[in-house]
């Protein structure tokens, strides 16, 4: 049996009203230790970006913050249904990688009243420790 070099992990969640933060673990299943690469969330419905009452999508390992956007104008700008946006990747070193059985952190948090938010994200993970 070969081994996998990548793989993508997707995760869709339905509507999360404004205003309600909200926390999903996604499961990292595939056997080695994974490094995420690259993030993208589409949204299901079109959102007006606001200065104040707005979303910040976000992705920890346990409690560190390695990629986030927030739907202001002066950040994602407004979300168009369908159409991807790649969440910009802050974290470095180790902070990128999750083992098997581990769990990769999805949060939304609202500013102001917030948005609601419903949609997809894509996880693409390289292997960097095959066991």
């Amino acid at each position: 049996m070969g081994s996998i070099d990548s793989t993508v992990i997707s995760f869709h969640f339905a509507e999360v009203a404004a205003g309600t933060d909200q926390v999903w673990y996604v499961p990292v299943p595939m056997p080695g230790t994974w490094k995420l690469e690259k993030m993208y969330f589409t949204s299901d419905t079109a959102r007006t970006a606001h200065a104040t009452n707005n979303t910040d999508i976000s992705v920890e390992n346990a409690t560190t913050e390695i990629a986030s956007e927030v739907t202001t104008a002066g950040d994602t700008g407004n979300l168009v249904a369908g159409t991807a946006i790649e969440l910009a990747i802050t974290g470095t070193g180790t902070s990128l990688e999750f083992a098997q059985g581990g769990s990769i952190t999805l949060k939304k948090t609202d500013g102001g009243a917030g948005l609601a938010l419903d949609g997809g994200v894509a996880f693409y993970l390289t292997n960097t420790v095959r066991n």
